[in-house]
């Protein structure tokens, strides 16, 4: 997720290897790992340790233009990517992270969602297509949601914008792409 919205905003696609580059900046996404690349993961022995904690992160920039997004797990990572996503500033061919950057933060909630209700009568998603669904369920990510609700059609009435039948599958497909929960309300 990364790669792909950095590039979306600044026109330039990072590489991606398992190797430590010789020069450069770096951004290290390890996950329960002690070292990446021959390199340690710098960790913190005092104080409160949110990236410790379930889905907990830390994103801080180490010696060397080297930007850490370490994570408690998997998820603690993704939600670590998506505050250095908010932090950076963007602009074309250009992407800076503040050399002070230093942020670490857990959930307070084991369920961060969003309630997905499609209606025919809605003004906006109902005429979102699977691309723009992804990209939404996408930005819910970056802001902390770990799950989307999607509430069961009670329309009758089919929408004359609905590109895409079945807006239930959409919104699980993507769903499922980013281990987000899907919450289904049935009656």
């Amino acid at each position: 997720m990364l790669v792909e919205e950095l590039e979306k905003r600044t026109d330039k696609r990072l590489r991606v290897s398992t190797e430590w580059p010789k020069h450069g900046p770096v951004v290290v996404l390890p996950s329960g790992s002690n070292t990446v690349a021959g390199h340690s993961v710098p960790k913190r022995n005092d104080g409160d340790r949110p990236e410790t904690r379930p889905e907990g992160y830390r994103v801080f920039v180490g010696e060397g233009k080297v930007v850490w997004v370490v994570g408690a797990d998997p998820r603690g990572v993704l939600f670590g990517v998506g505050r250095l996503l908010r932090t950076v500033e963007w602009g074309r061919d250009v992407a800076r992270v503040p050399a002070s950057l230093d942020v670490s933060a857990a959930p307070v909630y084991p369920i961060r969602g969003h309630q997905l209700g499609y209606r025919a009568r809605a003004n906006s998603y109902d005429g979102w297509d699977k691309k723009q669904y992804e990209q939404y369920i996408r930005e819910l990510v970056i802001f902390g949601a770990n799950s989307v609700e999607n509430i069961p059609f009670e329309d009758t009435q089919k929408s004359p914008h609905w590109p895409v039948p079945k807006a239930v599958d959409v919104i699980g497909s993507n769903a499922a792409d980013w281990r987000v929960r899907l919450v289904k309300l049935t009656r």
